[in-house]
């Protein structure tokens, strides 16, 4: 059963958000996999003036083309054929910059397994990637490569690092990490 949503509004604001602390955070109603048949799907509906993500399941229809739009009324229809597949979708996540490191090591013990927990945990969203950069990105709040911490071979000094092992260590599913230069270093500036 998922857990209410508690709300809080910003005094200029028409919509409200919900609040999330060390000790509460509300989670989503969820749709076993094992309920649904292969011609099903669900979706999450949020609205400015009321639920947040509520969860509906439907059912595709079978449609003859690979894909078709039709436009009737002021509505525009989507309607995918799910027995051809153009690309497959290995999982969804975010990226582990220094500011998302920074930030989440500025809350309490509870608080940063609260916030991880809604991304990665058996309640969460689901994410099972991580994007890792290699040094410095324009959320860093210096210049740097990597862990310039000299004799760092653990990257002690990395704090993206625990937080990469927490989410690990939560979700129920194997997390994936993706890494690169977030831009070229300064060597590769520098040839012509």
């Amino acid at each position: 059963q998922a857990g209410p949503c508690e709300r809080r509004k910003l005094a200029e604001e028409t919509s409200y958000y919900c609040v999330c602390n060390s000790t509460y955070c509300d989670e989503l109603e969820k749709q076993p996999e094992a309920l649904l048949k292969n011609d099903m799907y669900v979706d999450y509906v949020s609205a400015k003036d009321g639920g947040r993500l509520e969860m509906h399941t439907g059912q595709f229809e079978p449609r003859s083309s690979n894909f078709t739009v039709t436009n009737s009324n002021p509505t525009v229809v989507i309607l995918p054929n799910i027995t051809t597949k153009y690309q497959e979708i290995h999982g969804f996540g975010g990226a582990m910059t220094d500011s998302a490191g920074i930030s989440i090591a500025s809350l309490g013990k509870d608080t940063q397994h609260q916030l991880i927990r809604q991304y990665f945990g058996r309640n969460g969203i689901g994410y099972t990637f991580i994007r890792v950069p290699f040094g410095g990105t324009d959320f860093s709040v210096r210049n740097y490569s990597y862990d310039d911490t000299l004799n760092d071979l653990t990257l002690k000094h990395f704090l993206q690092i625990p937080c990469i092992q927490m989410a690990q260590k939560i979700s129920p599913l194997p997390v994936k990490l993706i890494s690169g230069s977030w831009s070229p270093t300064a060597m590769d500036e520098r040839i012509p």
